[in-house]
C-alpha cells in the first residue's frame, strides 16, 4: 500500500521537474523549486541507500542532481562549444 503511494509521489515529483525543465532555468523561483524537488528525491534516495533493488523499483537509481539540475547534453546535441 505504502509502497504504491510513494512511487505515485516520486512520478510526480520527477514529472514536475520535467516540466519545470522546460521553463527559464535563470528564473530564481523556478530554479529554487527544481533545487526543492531534486532535494526530496535525494532525501528518499539516502533513506533507502545500500538497497539497491528498492532504489531500481522507485526509479531512484540514478544521480539525481546530473539527470535533473545539470541535463548533460543529448549525444550529437549542439552544446555550443568549439571542438
Amino acid at each position: 500500500m505504502y509502497e504504491a503511494a510513494l512511487i505515485d509521489l516520486i512520478t510526480d515529483i520527477k514529472q514536475e521537474l520535467e516540466l519545470l525543465w522546460g521553463h527559464d532555468e535563470t528564473d530564481n523561483l523556478v530554479f529554487g523549486e527544481m533545487i526543492a524537488y531534486t532535494e526530496v528525491l535525494n532525501i528518499i534516495q539516502d533513506f533507502f541507500c545500500g538497497q539497491d533493488e528498492v532504489l531500481q523499483k522507485l526509479g531512484l537509481d540514478m544521480d539525481i542532481e546530473q539527470t535533473y539540475l545539470i541535463k548533460a547534453p543529448e549525444p550529437g546535441e549542439d552544446t555550443g562549444g568549439e571542438e
